[in-house]
Formats: C-alpha cells, sequence, structure tokens
C-alpha cells in the first residue's frame, strides 16, 4: 500500500471513530433525556365516549365506542371490539373511522366469509363480501350507566420525531358495583405494570442496545406504541368476566398482542378471585379431559404448533415448539367466562405462529360438568348477564379453514 493509500485508510478509520462515538453519545444522551421525559406513571384515566352494543350478522354482539355528539348529532366511532371470541373487527386503513372488516381470525388475508360495516354517521350498514348483495342496517343501543374511561399520552422528543404513543380504554359502569370495583383494581395494577416495562424497555433499548433498525430511513423518527383495551364477556350481580387486551410496537418487525383476565364471582364468603384451577371442586381429575378437548379443538381450528405432522413447512428447518400443556399450565391458562361457558385465550406463539394469530377454545358448562364447581356455573348462568347471554347463540359463526391461514 503506497503513502497516499495508507493515509486515506487512516483518515476513513478515525472518520469512522469519530461518526461511531458521535452515534453512541447521541443515542446514550437521548436515552438519558428519554428516562427524564418519562412520567413514573400512566395519564390518569378521564372519562371518554359511550359504549353501545350492536348485533352483527352471524357473529352476535359487538362494542361500540361512539365519541362526544357533534353539532350534527353524530357521535364518532372510536373502536369496535367484537364479543365473539372467533371474530375480529379492525379498520379499513384507507378509510379511518368509516369502514371496518369484519373477519375471523383465521381467515385474515381471505374474503370468502368476510363482511364490511360502513358508517352512516348514526348507524352502520353492514354488507358481506361473498357475493351477497344484501345490506343490514345497525344501529348502535347505547348501554346506560356505561361509559369509555380513557388515558391517552402521546409525546415527542427532541427535533427527530422520536415519541411514545400510549393509550388505554375500558368500560366503566357508574355506579360501580363490588365486582366493578376488583375489575378496576386489576385495571389499574395491569396498566401501571405495563407502563413500568413499557418505559423501561424503551430506555434500554437506546442506552444499552442501540437499534439503528428503529429509525425511519426518511425521517429518522421511531414512534413506540402501546395500546390496551377491555372487552366485557359477562356481567351480572354475581359474575363479572372481562378480558385485557394490550399492544405493544417497540420497533421490531411487528408488534405483540398479550391478554389478561378478570373473573371474579359473588358466593357464600364474599368476592372471590377465580383463576382457571379455581373452577374445578377437586385439584386433581380434570386435567386430562380438558386438555383434550382443547388440543382437539386447537387441532381442527389449525393450530400449527398442535399437528400430528409438525407445524409448517416453511418451519422445518428451524426448532419450532410443540404445544403441551403441563397440569401447571393448565392450572394458569387466560379465560373469560359467560352463560355459554369458559373461553380460554391463547396468545400469539401459543399455539401457532405470529401469522395465525390467537386460538380460543370454547368450554361449554356441560363439558366441564363432571368436575366444575357448582357456585361458579351458578353464578355465570341464572342471572341477567350483560351481554354474556348473547354469546349462546351468536348466530352462525365461521366456518373453520383447514388449511394454514396467512395474513
Amino acid at each position: 500500500m503506497n503513502k497516499a493509500a495508507r493515509s486515506r485508510s487512516m483518515t476513513q478509520g478515525r472518520l469512522w471513530m469519530v461518526l461511531t462515538g458521535t452515534l453512541v453519545a447521541a443515542v446514550t444522551s437521548l436515552a438519558v433525556l428519554l428516562q427524564q421525559s418519562m412520567p413514573p406513571a400512566p395519564p390518569a384515566p378521564q372519562m371518554g365516549g359511550v359504549l353501545a352494543l350492536i348485533s352483527v350478522p352471524q357473529v352476535g354482539p359487538a362494542w361500540v365506542e361512539l365519541g362526544e355528539a357533534r353539532r350534527d348529532q353524530n357521535r364518532p366511532v372510536l373502536a369496535i371490539r367484537s364479543i365473539h371470541p372467533t371474530v375480529r373487527i379492525f379498520p379499513e386503513h384507507e378509510q379511518l373511522g368509516r369502514k371496518w372488516r369484519v373477519s375471523p381470525v383465521h381467515e385474515l388475508g381471505s374474503q370468502e366469509n368476510d363482511a364490511e360495516m360502513i358508517s352512516t354517521g348514526q348507524s352502520f350498514h353492514h354488507v358481506t363480501t361473498s357475493g351477497n348483495t344484501n345490506t343490514t342496517v345497525l344501529t348502535p343501543e347505547p348501554v346506560t350507566g356505561l361509559r369509555s374511561i380513557e388515558s391517552n399520552s402521546r409525546f415527542y422528543l427532541g427535533a427527530q420525531g422520536m415519541g411514545i404513543d400510549w393509550s388505554s380504554r375500558r368500560p366503566e359502569w357508574i355506579p360501580a358495583s363490588p365486582l366493578d370495583q376488583k375489575v378496576r383494581q386489576d385495571s389499574d395494577r395491569l396498566e401501571a405494570e405495563l407502563w413500568k416495562d413499557f418505559s423501561e424497555t424503551i430506555i434500554a433499548s437506546l442506552g444499552n442496545r442501540p437499534k439503528i433498525g428503529l429509525f425511519n430511513t426518511n425521517s429518522m423518527s421511531v414512534i413506540w406504541q402501546c395500546e390496551l383495551w377491555q372487552v366485557v364477556y359477562h356481567r351480572s350481580p354475581n359474575a363479572v368476566s372481562v378480558l385485557h387486551g394490550q399492544y405493544q410496537y417497540l420497533g421490531d418487525a411487528h408488534g405483540r398482542r398479550h391478554v389478561a383476565h378478570s373473573n371474579f364471582i359473588e358466593g357464600s364468603t364474599g368476592i372471590e378471585s377465580l383463576d382457571f384451577a379455581a373452577l374445578f371442586v377437586n385439584p386433581i381429575g380434570w386435567q386430562d379431559r380438558v386438555k383434550d378437548r382443547l388440543m382437539e379443538e386447537l387441532r381442527r381450528q389449525g393450530a400449527s404448533w398442535v399437528q400430528p405432522e409438525g407445524p409448517q413447512k416453511i418451519l422445518e428447518e428451524s426448532e419450532a415448539p410443540t404445544l403441551e400443556l403441563s397440569d401447571g399450565e393448565l392450572a394458569t391458562l387466560k379465560f373469560t367466562a359467560s352463560s355459554a361457558g369458559v373461553f380460554v385465550h391463547f396468545e400469539e406463539y401459543e399455539a401457532g405462529t405470529y401469522a395465525e394469530g390467537e386460538y380460543m377454545v370454547l368450554l361449554p358448562w356441560k363439558t366441564l360438568a363432571p368436575w366444575v364447581r357448582p357456585e361458579v356455573v351458578e353464578a355465570f348462568t341464572t342471572d341477567h348477564a350483560l351481554p354474556g347471554d348473547a354469546l349462546e347463540s351468536p348466530g352462525r359463526s365461521f366456518p373453520p379453514r383447514s388449511r394454514f391461514p396467512t395474513r
């Protein structure tokens, strides 16, 4: 190497060292700034929109969150959550706030059994997309004494557009019953834990493990997103069951969804919190039958990690997990309940690939009859419920697909 080449090489090396040092210093400074800027607690909840119910053909009830009435008396639609466990309602990105797609969870990417809901301001037009041109008008019915409680926080750091987007929505009855108060306590605890984990993860990713891939190459900006919501599966004087959902995006290839649950009954000894094992009379004897039923239904739905032939072909070269369900895992299953039975919820990656999404299995009370506690069944079936009783006959449900789903 000649003298000029060596000189260029040394100059480039020094320049690279300067750039690397500058980048590390900037990231470290940003981590310190972020740590100082993140509040220690999530935003205080505030009154939000009105919650209403609609009855979606072939699906059943769905919660509709309506914003405050505008001058024309129309209410903007903030969110729609299907109560039917195997159906998802999600907005069309090009028509946010006006058009939604109703789709079976394991048929995303296919329009075979999809339907559309188009907002008209006062109601929805429900139109199937499988060749049926019939249109059904769906009018939301507000639920007395029920409103949405919201927490929102969006702030940016520096001039590069880096920011945090936090939102939380949950239903709240006014006045709140003792069971509602228990759910509220769970909600407050879950929000506080998630806020702490969310902020610490962001700070660690900047200060300890800089991820250049987090940044948009055009604007050098990134938004870390966290969303929480709830779906009420049952509420009656003696029982309540609520599913807590959360979505986080932390700069990876895609976000992650998680669920938790609040299940309470009012019994002879007061309010009791139910985990899955607490549903049964005896601590042993029910595990084999419940496991068989769960595996059979997951296999029927196409969950790839319980198939006899193994996972999808695309995963054959990797070590894909297999769902086993030990007795300890059965005792802590995530579930909701209604007059129809127990709904067991499996998160992404628990029963199949990310593309398959979540899975849900219904265990009817009659299936659990030999082992379930009579007082639990009584609490969920003898009183008027909102809206759990509608789950018993949601109409024709979407049939499962035999092939692996795609997105």
